[in-house]
């Protein structure tokens, strides 16, 4: 995302590049230990499940850093509105803000042992993990003529933002029969 960002504006360099490369490191570093709060719900003693909820928290703020400098790069592009590009950015720092926002509130143990295996949850995966991949595939479509040859199938650059926010819509509620299902 930063490297479209820096090209989209025409900059030689990132906004706060420092802060993006530590953003970067701390979220990998962040992300070995929380994904262990995922795999529990019920039966971990208090100080552990506050260790995780502390640790699930401050992930936050690497990535607000990474999201707050995509916007502030991108808030110099508002001649090329319509750059198929830019709505996949902007559609993509949507998503995974709302996939950021999710995890922020399951961080507290007490929620996230509430809200297991329902929508809430399966929606943070989808919206941090699996809803960009449609968008990145038709992001494809439109630059990559490999892949339009592969899928034999093509759409206008006009149709872009329609179809992005139509997978961004239309994407987490394919997962809600098997959340029903699989509930409690």
């Amino acid at each position: 995302i930063s490297h479209i960002c820096t090209t989209l504006t025409g900059n030689d360099s990132l906004f706060g590049y420092g802060g993006l490369v530590l953003a970067m490191f701390a979220t990998a570093g962040l992300g070995s230990v929380v994904w262990a709060h995922h795999m529990f719900t019920v039966g971990l003693d208090t100080s552990t499940a506050v260790f995780f909820s502390s640790v699930t928290m401050v992930t936050g703020v690497p990535t607000g850093i990474k999201v707050f400098s995509w916007l502030y790069m991108l808030a110099g592009t508002r001649d090329r509105l319509w750059d198929p590009i830019l709505w996949w950015i902007i559609g993509f720092v949507v998503l995974f803000t709302t996939g950021g926002v999710t995890g922020t509130v399951l961080s507290a143990s007490v929620i996230d042992a509430l809200f297991h295996d329902t929508w809430f949850v399966i929606a943070h995966f989808h919206y941090v993990l699996s809803l960009t991949s449609p968008g990145w595939l038709c992001f494809l479509n439109d630059y990559d003529h490999r892949v339009t040859y592969l899928l034999n199938m093509y759409i206008p650059l006009s149709l872009f933002p329609l179809r992005l926010w139509l997978v961004a819509l239309v994407g987490p509620r394919i997962m809600i029969p098997l959340s029903l299902t699989g509930g409690r």
